[in-house]
Order: structure tokens, then sequence, then C-alpha cells
């Protein structure tokens, strides 16, 4: 029902302004250096997550939930296609289902390989300098902004150094981190546009992946004694905790960022 309510807002909302009155496809595979795939699969890992982890709380038996729970996310963000296909501007996207699938499917692969969860995908946002050259598109307001604007996200896989030592040598609570960004994506495909009649050209702007070594905090230790705990433990350990990196870009080259977000 819930979920129900959130689609009819997104169609009200966000859609209905480029409805387009029939269903059509589309190949966005080449489109924004694949950011957009990164965060299809991130949610849908996390929504599986998240629906496990409340089965378990209602009682359900722990691998029933994981049955029930892992492909809940793919159904849960999925039907969001169905208002891209009827959208101007948009289209149906295989590519974006697969994200899906392969998210919930990287969670199932580690219970079946590990029993729980060893590596976990994470998400981190700064704000950049380039949603307001291009607001329409990239975001006018600080929460657009995060789920519009590339530019300042950042998709991370967090794991235990203990893991690949097999030694317990490191703090429980510490992780290393590896992630995926891009940095000057003013649009999917190139940095032209045309808005209310004007030509943009920011082609001399290159557009270009960036890779990155880091450390992250574990959230997995903290008490859940109290709902209220629980509910802030799943949710934190869904964000990369701020610290340094070690950046490789396509565009600028191997340097340090001080303080990634």
């Amino acid at each position: 029902m819930l979920w129900a309510l959130v689609l009819l807002a997104l169609s009200v909302f966000w859609y209905k302004a480029n409805y387009r009155g029939y269903f059509s496809f589309f190949d966005d595979s080449k489109e924004w250096l694949q950011m957009d795939k990164a965060i299809h699969s991130f949610t849908a890992f996390q929504m599986s997550r998240f629906f496990i982890q409340i089965l378990i709380w209602q009682g359900v038996e722990e691998e029933q939930a994981k049955r029930i729970g892992v492909w809940s996310g793919v159904f849960f963000v999925s039907p969001i296609e169905i208002l891209d296909g009827v959208s101007q501007g948009y289209g149906f996207s295989w590519f974006d289902i697969l994200a899906n699938v392969a998210g919930s499917a990287f969670l199932w692969i580690q219970f079946k390989l590990f029993g729980l969860v060893k590596f976990m995908p994470k998400f981190s946002f700064s704000p950049s300098d380039f949603s307001s050259m291009r607001k329409e598109m990239l975001g006018s307001s600080f929460i657009s902004q995060l789920f519009k604007d590339f530019n300042g996200q950042t998709y991370w896989i967090c794991f235990s150094p203990n893991e690949l030592l097999r030694k317990p040598i490191f703090p429980s609570w510490l992780n290393i981190a590896i992630g995926y960004g891009g940095e000057n994506l003013l649009g999917g495909h190139d940095n032209v546009w045309k808005q209310e009649g004007k030509d943009f050209d920011l082609s001399h702007l290159q557009r270009y992946r960036q890779f990155y070594l880091s450390l992250d905090i574990n959230f997995q230790g903290l008490s859940d004694d109290q709902q209220w705990k629980k509910w802030l433990k799943l949710a934190l350990s869904c964000v990369k905790f701020p610290f340094p990196s070690i950046v490789y870009s396509t565009g600028k080259g191997l340097y340090i960022n001080w303080l990634s977000f």
C-alpha cells in the first residue's frame, strides 16, 4: 500500500509534466558513465536487505525471510520503469531492470556463500557545483540533487580488512571502502543541451570516471537493544562515513582527497 502511494506521488509530481501517452523502450546503457546503474543496484540491494530485516523483526524464520525478502528489492524498485516507459525523455530500460536484479543477486550470492553480508554497498554524497549550471537536470534543491546529480554521488563496496587477511589485526569497526564516481556530467551522453531556446555547449569539460580507495566505519556492532537503535543501525549501514581516500581519475590521474564523502 505504501509503495502504491509512492508510485502515485511520483506519477503526479515527477512524471506528470513528461507524460507521453504511449509506452516506449530506451537504451540508456551508455549514459552517465553508468552511474545511474550503480544507484539501481545499490537501491535494490539495500531494499532487499531492509525487507529481510523487517521480516525477521516480525518473527519470520530467518531463511524464509531471506528467500522472500531478497527479491523484494527488485519488485520494489522496478515498477518505476513503467513510469519511465510512458514519459517523454525517458523510456523503459531493460538495463535498469538488469541492474536491479544484479543488486539483489549480489545480496543473495553472499547469503549462499557466507551466510551473511561481508561486502556492503554504501552511498555518499557531496553537493557539486554542476547542479547550478543545469538545475532542471541535476536538481535545484539538496534533496533533488541527492537523487539526480551524479557528480556528487559515490558508490562504495565496504568490507573488513580482517576478511582479506583472515586474521583479527584491525579493529572490528574499521572497513576498507572501494568507490566509484563520475565527474563533469551535465547530460546523459554529453555536455551539450538546449534550454528555453538557448544552446549550451560545455563539451570542453572532459567527462571522466573516478575510483576511490578509502576507509569506513562498520556500524553493525552498535547496540540494538531498542527498536529505534535497530532502525538507526540499519540506516547507518547504507552510508559511507567520510574519510581521506586515494583517488584514480581518468581525467586527473592519481591524487589524494583528504576527505571523501
